[in-house]
């Protein structure tokens, strides 16, 4: 089987699961959007940021404001959490609503159990439900681990550079992008198609 129909049968896959509910849970872990942080949610988001990436900051690159956060929560306990990113960005003269995911992590004695899938799985629920066309991330795109991760929510590697200004003006190149259909095939075909690099606007997330 080639890697087109391969990348085919995933897409294929998580349309025909997609389902809308605003709550979903995995296990005794209940997931759910926040739009606005309660401060002792926050304090706990910051907290499992902090472990999951670092102390360090590339506020150059990184400053997008996120829409929503989803946390994963169990008995009180924040154990997952991801933040929803949303813009319109323009890509050979077609104009593209895209979802983004952001600082995706989970508690290291609850990694490998689901909680990372059913995060992404909201995520792409509440995209569905805005209209967005396609969804975008970036990942370690030579770590199998996180391309098994994200395929199960129907993200395909872009298969290119993509590109966006830092908050100082300066223009990054990337390498490291995946791309899903939330409402537009069509459209998600176009970019995976197309020669040009992705401009994904002003910071990536």
């Amino acid at each position: 089987m080639s890697i087109a129909s391969i990348r085919a049968a995933i897409i294929r896959k998580w349309l025909n699961a997609f389902e809308r509910h605003k709550i979903a849970k995995q296990g005794t872990c209940e997931i759910r959007l926040f739009y606005s942080l309660p401060r002792a949610f926050e304090i706990q988001v910051d907290k499992l940021v902090k472990e999951g990436f670092g102390d360090s900051i590339l506020e150059d690159r990184y400053f997008s404001v996120p829409y929503a956060h989803l946390l994963a929560i169990e008995r009180g306990e924040v154990i997952g959490v991801t933040r929803l990113f949303k813009r319109l960005i323009v890509f050979n003269r077609k104009t593209l609503t895209v979802g983004g995911f952001g600082s995706l992590t989970t508690k290291g004695k609850k990694r490998r159990v689901g909680v990372a899938t059913a995060l992404l799985k909201r995520g792409m629920r509440d995209f569905g439900m805005q209209n967005f066309d396609i969804a975008f991330l970036c990942t370690d795109i030579n770590n199998p681990a996180m391309i098994r991760l994200y395929c199960r929510v129907g993200f395909v590697p872009l298969g290119k550079p993509y590109t966006y200004t830092g908050k100082s003006g300066l223009r990054y190149v990337e390498h490291n992008g995946m791309v899903a259909p939330v409402k537009s095939m069509d459209k998600l075909k176009y970019i995976v198609s197309g020669k040009e690099p992705l401009d994904i606007g002003a910071g990536s997330w």
